[in-house]
């Protein structure tokens, strides 16, 4: 009888043990490293652990790391905007000082007494270019604050495809010609859109601004806004859904797909241009383009091969 009793009483105890021990081992041993990695990432630090299990506590975990990976990913893109916040400062605080610099220059020119008419004229107008421009550098940055905001939406009509585009891109090809560049403009389009007609008139601009930049004298620009059953011989972007296309094309300039790609970014110049896109701004005019274009529902994008670059734009149809 005490051997039986004995032998239980053991047998309850290793039981008690080995219950202990699994208790600790699938329970204890995981909440106290899941503790310990939550203070570490508290303190700043990344911890990494990979789940084995699928139970409460194996989820909880998993929604722990889940979070974790969402949190930085977070942190990141807070400090990228942050970057560019700075570096768009900084851009401007510079863009800013030199106009700035020689308006102050020619104004003290223009009070001194030994200046003919003609040349007091020269300097005015000197004086208004560069007041120009740093009201476009403002402008520029002022709707790219505004377009940052969620809630912010362009404020869209109704417009007749033919009409509102033939009116869109016949007025650049005599300034083009002007300029000393070999232009086309055309327009075969149909359909109702729903659009912001002054916001795409700003991003046409702009874009037919930049082919002025980088096509050289007797260089080619295309400008052209059709359907894609319609899509010039010219073009070289891929242009096959359904909807409205303007393509601004122009010659001078080969860009790889990773600029291509940077066109659009906040900042980004062409380190061979840089002097000359300075005379339109900062480097934010790509980045609003894309900006109002997507808040049309379409898309941009930039394709470039031998010796020629493509903006290209769609549009949905209504």
């Amino acid at each position: 009888m005490k051997l039986v009793i004995t032998g239980l009483v053991l047998f309850i105890v290793v039981l008690y043990g080995c219950v202990i021990l699994f208790l600790r081992k699938r329970l204890h041993e995981p909440l106290q490293r899941l503790m310990q990695h939550m203070h570490a990432f508290a303190k700043g630090e990344t911890v990494t652990a990979q789940v084995t299990t699928n139970d409460e506590i194996g989820k909880l975990a998993a929604s722990f790391y889940d979070m974790q990976r969402e949190i930085e990913q977070n942190r990141a893109q807070i400090e990228q905007e942050q970057r560019q916040k700075e570096m768009m400062i900084a851009s401007l605080s510079h863009d800013l000082k030199t106009p700035l610099t020689s308006i102050q220059a020619y104004a003290e020119s223009v009070r001194s007494r030994g200046l003919s008419e003609v040349e007091r004229d020269d300097y005015l107008a000197v004086v208004q270019t560069k007041v120009d421009y740093m009201k476009q550098l403002l402008d520029d940055l002022m709707m790219y604050t505004l377009l940052q905001s969620p809630t912010y939406e362009l404020e869209l009509v109704e417009v007749d495809g033919d009409e509102f585009f033939e009116m869109l891109v016949c007025d650049y090809e005599q300034v083009s010609s002007e300029k000393g560049f070999i232009a086309t403009t055309e327009c075969t389009i149909n359909g109702t859109y729903v659009v912001n007609p002054k916001q795409l008139m700003r991003v046409v601009d702009n874009l037919v601004s930049n082919a002025w930049t980088y096509t050289e004298a007797g260089g080619t620009i295309h400008l052209a806004a059709f359907n894609s059953p319609h899509k010039p011989s010219w073009c070289i972007a891929n242009c096959e859904q359904r909807g409205a296309y303007i393509v601004i094309q122009n010659s001078g300039v080969t860009f790889t797909n990773e600029q291509c790609q940077q066109l659009f970014e906040p900042l980004y110049q062409h380190d061979a241009s840089r002097s000359q896109i300075g005379q339109r701004g900062a480097g934010l005019g790509l980045s609003i383009a894309k900006q109002i274009i997507e808040k049309h529902g379409g898309t941009i994008e930039a394709v470039s091969q031998h010796n020629e670059i493509a903006i290209c734009i769609w549009l949905p149809v209504n």
